[in-house]
Formats: structure tokens, C-alpha cells, sequence
């Protein structure tokens, strides 16, 4: 999917979550910051002639961007098409990290390395959200359709469909009735 395409599905997952509003997803603060690394991330694959000016253009943007949304998502992530950033603020996704599509991230969230020994960066699956506050650190693997729940600190693999909360996070049992 080219710039234009990506900009555009990312467009739509936010008028979506708007009740199909456009003029409220255009005042989403989450937009924005999702559009620019969409820019950043394309800008890699220009000849060298082109890239340096581009990417100096970028990186102003990021600046000003980081300092009014409280959002930096590095160039350098892979991150799935669409992505919905629900509120400002807070937010850290490391260089490196693998985000799946579809994905959801809210407000204080941290996406990125542990240091020491578990050197290392997150894949998150296809379909995740990923809860206010929750941290998701080192070289684990998030499964497409889990949940990470608010707070939580995610330091070991999350199975595909789960949800899981605490410090660290564990996967919660549901009952029969909770999954229908």
C-alpha cells in the first residue's frame, strides 16, 4: 500500500471510531502524529538526494508534533496499517518495534526495549489494543486479537485472543459467560 493509500485507511479507522464523523476524526489528536510517522517511516526509501531534505522537513515536524501530542512513534517501527491512537499524550513507540494493523493504543502507553540481558523489542500482532499506562517491554510477542489492559507490564509473550492485566501481566481466566 503506497503513502497516500496508508494515510487514507488510517484516515477512515479514525472517522470510524467518530461515529463516521470526519470533522471530529480531523480534530483527533491521535491523527496526526499517526500521519507524520507515515511520512517519516516512506521518506526511508528516497534516493539519498531526496531523503536528507525530507527527512530534515520530518524531523522539525516530530519535534513540534512530540511537544503538542505527547506522541513519538520512531520512523524506524514497523507499524501496520490502520493504527488508532485514542488520546494524546504520553505515548513512546521505540525504533525497531513491530506493530501488526489495526491495531489500538491508548494515552501513557510504552512500546519498547528492557535493557540488560532481555535486549530487545516488542512485536505486537494484528487487531491489539493496548490499554491506558500499559507497558510492553523486550523481545516479546503480543498475539493478534489480545488485549493488554491498563497499567499492565507485558515482559513475557501474550497468546494470541488473551487478555492480560497486572505487574507483571497475566493472562485473566474468562468464564463462558464473559466470552459471548
Amino acid at each position: 500500500m503506497g503513502l497516500v493509500g496508508s494515510m487514507a485507511s488510517d484516515f477512515r479507522f479514525f472517522r470510524e471510531s467518530c461515529d463516521g464523523r470526519a470533522d471530529v476524526a480531523l480534530m483527533s489528536y491521535g491523527l496526526y502524529p499517526v500521519l507524520l510517522y507515515r511520512i517519516g517511516h516512506r521518506a526511508q526509501r528516497l534516493p539519498w538526494v531526496l531523503r536528507m531534505p525530507v527527512l530534515f522537513l520530518y524531523h522539525l515536524c516530530r519535534i513540534m508534533t512530540e511537544l503538542a501530542f505527547g506522541v513519538s512513534l520512531a520512523r524506524t517501527a514497523e507499524i501496520g496499517v490502520p493504527l488508532m491512537i485514542h488520546h494524546h499524550g504520553q505515548i513512546f513507540v521505540a525504533p525497531g518495534c513491530r506493530i501488526g494493523a489495526r491495531c489500538q493504543i491508548y494515552h501513557g502507553v510504552t512500546i519498547g526495549e528492557r535493557g540488560g540481558r532481555q535486549a530487545g523489542r516488542p512485536t505486537i500482532g494484528d487487531d491489539v489494543i493496548v490499554g491506558a499506562g500499559a507497558k510492553i517491554l523486550g523481545p516479546v510477542q503480543v498475539g493478534s486479537r489480545a488485549r493488554v489492559g491498563a497499567n499492565a507490564v507485558v515482559v513475557d509473550n501474550v497468546p494470541p485472543g488473551s487478555t492480560v492485566v497486572g505487574i507483571p501481566a497475566r493472562p485473566v481466566q474468562r468464564t463462558p459467560e464473559q466470552m459471548s
